[in-house]
């Protein structure tokens, strides 16, 4: 269970997280806290489509995917590709992975 304190009444926004396992986590809690979340490199897609106080600065996970594998097909023209990915993560790491191949 995840929650945001607020002991100064004027917070407003709240830079940040950097993954997008945090940002799923602290998405709830922004928006019960009405405090706009801004996330500069999340990218899952499960933030994708709501009514929230959650922001994101980049396309999400199946924009960037279906562009980068589209980007290495044109340029290196692989025959096989093999993924290798950090479930660290997984938020992110997955569901790319999931889209490029």
């Amino acid at each position: 269970d995840v929650g945001i304190d607020v002991r100064d009444n004027e917070l407003l926004a709240i830079i940040g997280p950097m993954t997008s396992a945090m940002a799923t986590e602290l998405a709830s809690a922004a928006d019960q806290a009405a405090i706009v979340l801004m996330g500069g490199t999340v990218v899952t897609h499960r933030l994708s489509g709501r009514d929230d106080y959650f922001l994101r600065a980049i396309a999400s996970t199946r924009y960037y995917a279906a562009y980068s594998a589209a980007v290495h097909h044109h340029h290196f023209k692989p025959a096989r590709a093999a993924v290798v990915f950090d479930a660290a993560n997984r938020e992110f790491t997955r569901r790319h992975s999931d889209l490029h191949v």
